[in-house]
């Protein structure tokens, strides 16, 4: 098996996906589907290069793209290259990746406002705590 063969089918792959579903292949469905479709072990092809690396460095040799979702790193995949697609992202994505360094500092004013018994009644899911320690 050669780098041709994997990047023949992942062509195939994605082809059919988006003609099935008109979605992405995701990247965490291609090692069974790459198994099955060439009934064989694709990963000494790989060597120390991991899968996603591999799309990425062969995308412009085959039939396929790389997709990846703005804010949710672990969700990407492949469709075919004439496809224009990208993630939908949600109006809380899109809410906190418009914040600004003002914005975050007027929120910590408020909390630093706020008594220590009231402080305890509050409560932040861990991914806006996330988002905010990533704003720049």
């Amino acid at each position: 098996m050669t780098n041709e063969d994997l990047i023949a089918a992942l062509q195939g792959i994605a082809q059919k996906h988006w003609d099935t579903h008109k979605a992405p292949t995701l990247l965490s469905q291609l090692p069974k589907l790459l198994s099955t479709h060439l009934q064989a072990d694709y990963k000494p092809i790989l060597g120390t290069v991991s899968l996603k690396s591999f799309i990425k460095t062969s995308q412009g040799l085959g039939g396929y793209r790389l997709v990846e979702h703005p804010t949710q790193r672990a969700k990407l995949g492949i469709v075919p290259p004439g496809v224009d697609f990208e993630f939908p992202v949600t109006t809380d994505e899109k809410t906190i990746s418009t914040l600004s360094r003002q914005d975050i500092e007027g929120f910590a004013r408020v909390l630093g406002a706020l008594t220590p018994d009231e402080l305890r009644h509050v409560s932040l899911p861990a991914t806006l705590v996330i988002k905010l320690l990533e704003t720049k």
